[in-house]
């Protein structure tokens, strides 16, 4: 299913903000935005995959670098006021219940496009790919409107995932998941995640040193760029119904009616978390 999801390279689109951008925004947009974040990588980041052309290496240190703990989350709550408790806590270091100056810078690097962690690059630019599947009238800003619908995929999102894992870890069929039951479904993140980092590993760490060198990491970024290339042609042509090689404003409508399908995770069910 990762196929369906590298989208954003269909044309030479910009990086849209919900009601700014870097450090101009508000402390309240910033949270906002890290919300969302959040939501989209809870559980693999599953959803909107693959990068815009120019930033494969955000994918290439998500994919061979991440920290597995940090990308393995999965919290027991889902819901975007759970989330954003979540994002204060990160960033709220002294409790107080606000972001202060130092920690709002923290989360504003975060979330801008050179973030302190080189693996939450991914991050980042799918959260940029995000805003424009729900940037409707293509103004570049996120209206009322169209945060609220992108709240309410984001939420469809959340109980879709709480559905897949019920059913693929709820042994006792009980309707909710012990604290057992939890552990197996983040161990099962955890694996998979784990997974795909030896299999880039064993693919371009030709001195087998357990990490990937400069010209380890250019044999990846090349071959990142090709895939993300050709999917990005095949999702183009899906939705390109006159064959002309552009997608007009009806197809690009249809285009993102599919990925808010993916947003909302009705994908999920096929690998449980």
């Amino acid at each position: 299913m990762k196929k369906l999801y590298a989208l954003l390279g269909i044309a030479a689109l910009a990086l849209w903000s919900l009601t700014g951008c870097g450090t101009n925004m508000d402390t309240e947009a910033l949270i906002e935005e890290a919300t969302y974040t959040e939501a989209l990588s809870e559980g693999d980041g599953e959803g909107l995959d693959g990068v815009p052309e120019g930033d494969e290496d955000g994918v290439v240190d998500e994919e061979a670098e991440a920290s597995v703990d940090d990308e393995a989350q999965l919290s027991e709550t889902c819901s975007l006021e759970a989330l954003r408790a979540r994002v204060m806590a990160r960033y709220d270091r002294n409790g107080d219940g606000r972001l202060g100056p130092a920690e709002r810078a923290a989360l504003a690097e975060d979330l801008g496009p050179y973030p302190r962690a080189r693996y939450r690059w991914a991050r980042h630019f799918r959260l940029q790919r995000m805003k424009w599947v729900y940037d409707a009238n293509e103004d570049g800003v996120l209206d009322e409107a169209e945060r609220a619908a992108l709240r309410g995929d984001l939420e469809a999102r959340c109980e879709a995932r709480r559905a897949a894992l019920l059913e693929h870890f709820d042994a006792d069929q009980s309707g909710a998941l012990e604290a057992s039951e939890w552990a197996a479904a983040r161990e099962a993140l955890r694996a998979r995640i784990q997974a795909r980092v030896q299999a880039v590993l064993a693919e371009f760490d030709a001195n087998q040193n357990g990490v990937l060198d400069e010209g380890e990491r250019l044999q990846l970024v090349a071959a990142v760029r090709a895939r993300l290339q050709a999917l990005r042609a095949e999702l183009k042509a899906q939705f390109d119904v006159d064959g002309n090689g552009v997608l007009d404003e009806a197809e690009r409508a249809q285009l993102r009616e599919f990925l808010r399908s993916h947003v909302r995770g009705e994908h999920f069910g096929e690998q449980g978390v």
